[in-house]
């Protein structure tokens, strides 16, 4: 009989050892959830995706939207937003666009306003949809962009967004690009983006079909920047349609009608070169201090006979309201944020998370 019971307690034993060390590796597990894992877009996931990682597991950050030098926010190609407060160190998975009918040739936008606060646009089955959160990612406000267009509902060919402050913003969407043009439409928001409004160009707003509005904007739109409720710029390419395939447009009526500035002092080299042979790319510019009044712009320019890498120039904003040659970056940044005249952050052409101390002339990755 004690036999027994011996063989009893001994089989107790090891069913409890296992069962604490299944649940030990449990608990491992959820610890280091990975991100291409997560999908629970209205929770904040604790996965820390660590310095030094090894690549496989890096996120594959396409766009990068910071508020100070340590925190921001970013869009991967996995389509999940995630959060830093290290400058990029480190990253918080905190949500994932996620529904079966989006057409995903299109990228979304986001627009981070402070270190809780992100506006997102992106394309839904027949639609495009605006969410935001106020709190960090935890809990998210949705909204549809409603429009008469009907282009709007199933020709969308890019977005680009920009937010003057938390509640006034603006959002444009443009068609996908047939015979060398395209529809463009012009919406604002002064609610956050719980209601937006059509922008009626000067030929008003009555063409269900096209939607002529804004009125004078040239080319492939790329970005749009305000430094106030009536003041901002429009980039656009041309694909080398005309000389040097940029155009730069300006609004001074809130977006109602728009005209094309003449370029800004290039550099020697390529101000004397021969037209057809070059392309240049401006960046959405970035704007600081209380009013706006500062800003930079990254001009990028591309040789077609040397089939180089592009070159980056920085260019800063002045108040009158003209864009003035800094000098020559040492690598290509994407999109960034400055804080100031001298410190900001970026994103390389590589997908790296890049910093500046010295206005935007040298770059040096975060690792």
């Amino acid at each position: 009989m004690k036999k027994i019971l011996y063989v009893i307690l001994f089989f107790l034993i090891i069913l409890t050892g296992c069962n604490s060390n299944m649940l030990a590796a449990k608990g491992r597990q959820n610890s280091v959830l990975p991100v291409e894992n997560v999908s629970l877009p209205t929770e904040t996931i604790s996965v820390t995706i660590a310095p030094g990682s090894m690549e496989s597991t890096r996120p594959a950050i396409i766009q990068l939207s910071m508020v100070s030098m340590n925190s921001g926010f970013a869009l991967t190609e996995g389509r999940h937003i995630l959060k830093t407060t290290d400058g990029g160190l480190t990253w918080l998975d905190i949500y994932i666009i996620e529904d079966t009918d989006m057409i995903t040739d299109i990228k979304p936008v986001i627009e981070a306003i402070d270190d809780n606060t992100l506006f997102l646009v992106a394309q839904y089955n027949n639609h495009t949809n605006f969410a935001k959160t106020t709190d960090g990612g935890h809990t998210w406000f949705s909204t549809i962009i409603n429009s008469k267009l009907n282009w709007v509902n199933d020709d969308i060919g890019n977005y680009a967004m920009d937010f003057i402050d938390a509640d006034n913003g603006y959002l444009l969407i443009d068609s996908t690009p047939a015979a060398s043009q395209m529809y463009k439409v012009l919406y604002k928001t002064t609610d956050a983006g719980e209601n937006w409004a059509m922008v009626c160009g000067d030929k008003g707003c009555d063409d269900i079909i096209t939607g002529i509005t804004p009125s004078g904007i040239s080319g492939y739109p790329t970005a749009i920047s305000f430094i106030n409720s009536e003041c901002g710029w429009i980039m656009s390419g041309s694909n080398g349609a005309f000389a040097y395939g940029l155009f730069i447009n300006q609004t001074d009526d809130g977006g109602k009608t728009w005209r094309t500035l003449d370029y800004p002092v290039f550099p020697k080299k390529y101000s004397v070169m021969d037209v057809d042979n070059i392309y240049v790319d401006a960046s959405k510019p970035s704007f600081y201090d209380t009013e706006n009044l500062n800003g930079k712009m990254i001009l990028s320019f591309h040789q077609y006979d040397l089939g180089q890498n592009d070159i980056s120039y920085i260019y800063s904003f002045t108040k009158k309201k003209t864009w003035i040659l800094d000098g020559k970056c040492n690598i290509q940044i994407s999109n960034f944020k400055f804080m100031n005249d001298k410190n900001g952050v970026g994103l390389d052409i590589n997908g790296n998370v890049c910093l500046t101390n010295d206005g935007g002339l040298s770059w040096s990755k975060v690792e």
